[in-house]
Formats: structure tokens, C-alpha cells, sequence
């Protein structure tokens, strides 16, 4: 069993660059100015990993940026009269 509360492997994985290449980088150092979406602080925190000081917090809106485009390409292979038609519009 791990002394750790929420078991062997780290929460939170940090970029590190290693030789020449950035990598993701699980590891247990101190995290200062860390950046994660609210649900993963929710899983983190439920799995036991205690919070120091809260930097800054940022919101945003989701918006369904794609919606007219799919609903297009449903439209017009709906409309398709044969296959070529059909995966003509799905290229």
C-alpha cells in the first residue's frame, strides 16, 4: 500500500524538458502556479491531494463552434444519391 492518499502514481503531470524534447512528466515535486480544469482539482482533491494557496482562478464559455458545420455535412449526405455523393461530403 502507498503513503500516499491517492495511491502510487502522481495526480498532476508537468511539463519538463528532458534533453532537447518537452515531455509530460509525472512526478511528486512541489506544483507552484499549476494549471488544471476544475474537474480534475474535484478528482484531485476527492483522491486526497491537499491544496497549499490558490493562485488565480479563470472561468470560460463553451460555445458549439462546429455545430453549423456538422449539421451541414449531415444535411447534404442526407441529400447524397449514391456512395461517391456520400463520402464525397464526409472528405
Amino acid at each position: 500500500m502507498s503513503a500516499l492518499p491517492h495511491g502510487p502514481q502522481p495526480l498532476a503531470l508537468e511539463r519538463v524538458i528532458v534533453g532537447k524534447m518537452e515531455k509530460l512528466i509525472p512526478n511528486l515535486q512541489e506544483k507552484k502556479k499549476y494549471v488544471l480544469h476544475y474537474r480534475d482539482l474535484k478528482q484531485a482533491l476527492e483522491m486526497g491531494l491537499k491544496i497549499m494557496q490558490i493562485h488565480r482562478g479563470i472561468s470560460f464559455d463553451v460555445e458549439a463552434c462546429m455545430k453549423p458545420y456538422i449539421e451541414l455535412t449531415t444535411g447534404l449526405r442526407a441529400k447524397a444519391q449514391n456512395e461517391f455523393e456520400k463520402d464525397f461530403v464526409n472528405s
